[in-house]
């Protein structure tokens, strides 16, 4: 265990200052909150580290907020900070949800106008996202199959998805049955498009796409000869913000620094796109007669080639001339 060095200060003397008033975090904690601070329920949370208005909170607030294993916080009542020697590790400590936590600490009115209810489920699914034992794993060329029901591996509960295998067997809306050569543009271009799925106990929860490669032009976020990665929608159980869908993207982002294909900019990057039948392929937009892939076909030409005639990759088929 490594030993937490901090300095033991009264919530009413030292960690106010004028109408100010600070928290103290064990380093742990605080590095859990900063990496989820975009969410309203964390940032708040956050904000206690930083410093909040007096007026806005509680009298006689709980202060030393640590996470523990089970992900849930303890801290220490403020009637016991002038008899203890550590107050990081006593008996005396609290353990609460942290998605009870901010009624510790905030006046009730204050968090009714600053968090929805679905503020509260997004900070709820990335808890149990780190609680679950849940697998995210990264599938490219033949193995990528696997995302798309291929091997009978999705969760029955999967829902609507006319790009899975076995339609009829298992009710994912009752769509054509799709055949293995649609997903050559997926299979035969490993070093450009994978996918990422959400794996629990043995079965897959989840999934999204991504594309990949040196960006042909400079365009907001994508910088010209920078390899760039954008991903695609979620698919799988529980829907957008699900615990799943939170692991996949984070993943994503975490590993390749991505972005949403439905961003403003111009993702535009080489790849095979000389494949007679394509998969339901959301949202991009490939030119036969290059070999480019793009998001946004009018910034494409517009930037790189005004001559360039795209085509949606949605079930797109590629001209006999060109196979």
């Amino acid at each position: 265990m490594i030993k937490k060095f901090f300095t033991y200060l009264k919530i009413n003397e030292s960690e106010q200052n004028g109408d100010i008033v600070k928290i103290e975090f064990s380093n742990k904690f605080l590095n859990l909150i900063e990496k989820y601070k975009n969410n309203k329920y964390a940032k708040l949370i956050y904000n206690l580290h930083i410093g909040v208005n007096k007026d806005l909170l509680l009298s006689n607030l709980s202060n030393y907020l640590d996470i523990e294993q089970d992900y849930n916080v303890s801290f220490l009542k403020s009637r016991y900070f002038g008899e203890i020697t550590d107050v990081w590790v006593s008996e005396k400590r609290t353990k609460l949800k942290i998605t009870k936590l901010l009624k510790e600490f905030y006046k009730s009115e204050y968090i009714e106008e600053n968090i929805k209810n679905t503020d509260t489920e997004e900070f709820t699914n990335i808890i149990n996202t780190l609680k679950s034992k849940m697998k995210i794993i990264e599938l490219r060329g033949e193995e990528l199959l696997r995302a798309f029901n291929f091997n009978k591996e999705c969760d029955p509960n999967f829902g609507n998805t006319c790009a899975n295998f076995h339609q009829r067997e298992f009710n994912f809306g009752r769509f054509s049955e799709p055949k293995k050569e649609e997903f050559d543009i997926y299979v035969k271009n490993p070093d450009n498009c994978g996918v990422v799925i959400a794996l629990e106990n043995g079965i897959i929860k989840g999934r999204r796409t991504f594309q990949q490669g040196p960006n042909l032009v400079d365009s907001g976020v994508f910088k010209k000869g920078i390899v760039a990665t954008v991903y695609g929608n979620y698919y799988g159980v529980g829907g957008r913000n699900s615990k799943y869908d939170i692991a996949i993207t984070e993943y994503i982002k975490n590993k390749y620094n991505a972005v949403s294909m439905d961003v403003g900019d111009c993702f535009l990057i080489e790849l095979n796109t000389r494949f007679k039948f394509y998969c339901p392929f959301d949202n991009m937009y490939v030119s036969f007669e290059h070999n480019l892939l793009t998001n946004k076909p009018y910034k494409a030409k517009d930037l790189y080639n005004n001559n360039l005639k795209f085509t949606s990759a949605y079930h797109a088929e590629c001209p006999n001339r060109y196979l």
